[in-house]
């Protein structure tokens, strides 16, 4: 069983480091999770009596719920626990639940957030050649049971979180019966560590939108003489807008394509600097908001100078979530909101 759990426990933890970032929203989510559980001990009562100490177990459970946007959730979970008999004992111990959930999550707008929870539902106890002294039970037993949770969520992106919780678990009385004339009983708290990955559905599903560039309307021609041809309007400086992903400040193929341009035409204009404004959403906190936009000025500004724009032409500021394309409320995720706007002057 030692074994089993160890490759059981690596394998969750080694899904919980492979990360980018994301945040909470609202709608259905499903999960599994995986990890250690430690029940005390069970009494033998009746002839033989004594008690049975158990290793420490592996755990299992899938779970389905709905985040509603604010903070909370409703989930149902199908759980499962695994104790090898340890000492004079042997054989195994195995409890089922079938529990309804509520839990709150602090952060919900972050790219991680503690959560606590709480749980009741029905367990079933079931023996499995479960042998102290001359007795041994196959046997199950059901009652009741309720779960307090504490833990932490951590988001890869807009689809897929990893989590890791501590489960406190109290069952009412449980009886086991055996071959001869004892009976055997679990102890009441079950305490479990979990690792879990965890898939919602209600993530954007619309691609992030074509960059295009906003073209100012060139000034009309001077009037020319009669006899004479109308001389070609002077091509007017343009700007630009490119968009990032959720948390991002990379500059996508679609991005670059753009900025391409806007360095061709800083050239065929006559353009003399570029000003460039970095813009986020409002999902997250203020002061992070502010920082990722400046991130995406800069790296729209590092972009401009490796084709060959000087450093002294470009100046960027960073406006956070304070000049919205699209007016939402706070908390909110906008992909047209998550940009940086380029403009090229004389």
């Amino acid at each position: 069983m030692n074994i089993r759990l160890a490759l059981l426990t690596v394998a969750a933890a080694a899904a919980l480091v492979s990360a980018p970032a994301s945040a909470q929203q609202q709608g259905p989510y499903v999960g599994i999770g995986l990890g250690a559980t430690w029940l005390d001990e069970a009494d033998v009562k009746g002839t033989p009596s004594g008690k049975f100490d158990f290793d420490t177990g592996y755990a299992g459970l899938l779970k389905g719920g709905y985040a509603f946007g604010n903070g909370w959730r409703a989930e149902g979970e199908f759980g499962y626990r695994n104790w090898d008999a340890d000492g004079a004992g042997s054989g195994d111990l195995r409890a089922y639940n079938i529990f309804a959930n509520a839990l709150y999550d602090f952060m919900p707008n972050s790219n991680w957030s503690p959560y606590l929870g709480a749980g009741a539902g029905v367990v079933r106890y079931t023996s499995d050649g479960l042998a102290f002294s001359t007795v041994t039970s196959n046997d199950q037993s059901n009652t009741w049971g309720v779960q307090g949770i504490a833990g932490m969520w951590y988001a890869l992106n807009d689809n897929w979180l990893l989590s890791a919780d501590y489960r406190y678990m109290y069952t009412g009385d449980a009886k086991l019966d055996t071959s001869g004339a004892s009976t055997i009983e679990p102890d009441n708290t079950i305490h479990t560590v979990m690792l879990g990955i965890t898939y919602r559905f209600g993530a954007p599903a619309k691609p992030m939108p074509a960059a295009a560039p906003m073209a100012a309307p060139a000034p009309a021609p001077a009037p020319a003489p009669a006899a004479a041809a109308p001389a070609p309007a002077p091509r007017a400086p343009e700007t630009y807008i490119v968009f990032f992903a959720f948390d991002k400040s990379d500059i996508s193929p679609v991005a670059s394509q753009v900025l391409d341009r806007a360095v061709a035409d800083f050239r065929a204009t006559g353009s003399t600097n570029v000003r460039i404004e970095g813009n986020a959403d409002r999902s997250g906190g203020n002061a992070y908001n502010q920082r990722l936009s400046q991130r995406r000025a800069d790296s729209v500004a590092a972009y401009l100078r490796s084709k060959g724009i000087a450093q002294g032409a470009i100046t960027t500021s960073a406006n956070g979530e304070d000049k919205p394309r699209v007016p939402t409320a706070d908390g909110v995720r906008n992909d047209e909101n998550r940009n940086a706007q380029v403009f090229l002057r004389k």
